[in-house]
């Protein structure tokens, strides 16, 4: 941690060995982070979702499938049912060779 607090400012923002996301994206906001790109596995974006703490979800459908019950998906958490589940508006598809980047707009 020392040699990184050479190069580096750190902060340490919440308890127990989790971080406080609320509090982080508010000390960046101050320090004139206007737009943060997570890229996060599915417990950080679950976080975030759960949270209400995302404006955008950018996905990307690659050609190969991956599947079962223990395989990572985009939310990894406690999970919400129908009436509390997030809706999204598509805003933008970009192919590249057999892949698609979808942007979507999460719906307030």
């Amino acid at each position: 941690m020392r040699r990184l607090a050479d190069v580096a400012e750190i902060w340490r923002v919440g308890r127990g060995g989790r971080v406080d996301l609320p509090e982080l994206l508010a000390r960046l906001r101050a320090t004139g982070v206007e737009r943060l790109l997570a890229e996060g596995g599915g417990g950080l974006n679950w976080d975030l979702v759960e949270r209400d703490l995302v404006d955008e979800l950018y996905i990307t459908i690659a050609p190969c499938l991956l599947g079962g019950r223990d395989a990572p998906t985009l939310l990894e958490g406690k999970g919400f049912g129908m009436g509390a589940r997030v809706r999204l508006r598509l805003g933008t598809v970009e192919r590249h060779d057999d892949e698609l980047y979808c942007r979507f707009e999460v719906v307030r």
